[in-house]
């Protein structure tokens, strides 16, 4: 299974993927933790059968916390059937909402 993860907190994917992996050798996971690199992989969804994304990415010189909505967005005009886990500190209810919709 390959699994692109989209995670800009790089210990926390590390220790994920790790985890998720030493249970199941069949799981590949492709990380990424910048949301420009995040876009550019997601033209290549056709190769991946699952997607973690975190809503809260940063960019360096900005601090928009939309990256992971533009994201979601992105992999559904692809590919409306990939599976994908939403990752958010976030605990607004709006907010998940949204994630969820897309």
């Amino acid at each position: 299974m390959n699994i692109l993860f989209i995670e800009d907190d790089t210990l926390l994917s590390k220790n994920v993927s790790k985890a998720i992996s030493s249970k199941n050798k069949d799981y590949n996971f492709v990380t990424v933790t910048s949301p420009i690199d995040s876009m550019n992989e997601v033209e290549q969804i056709e190769i991946y059968d699952l997607v973690l994304v975190d809503l809260q990415l940063t960019s360096g010189e900005s601090l928009q916390n939309l990256w992971g909505f533009k994201i979601i967005s992105t992999i559904r005009e692809k590919d409306s059937k990939i599976p994908i886990i939403v990752l958010s500190g976030k605990t607004e209810i709006e907010c998940l909402r949204t994630a969820f919709e897309l």
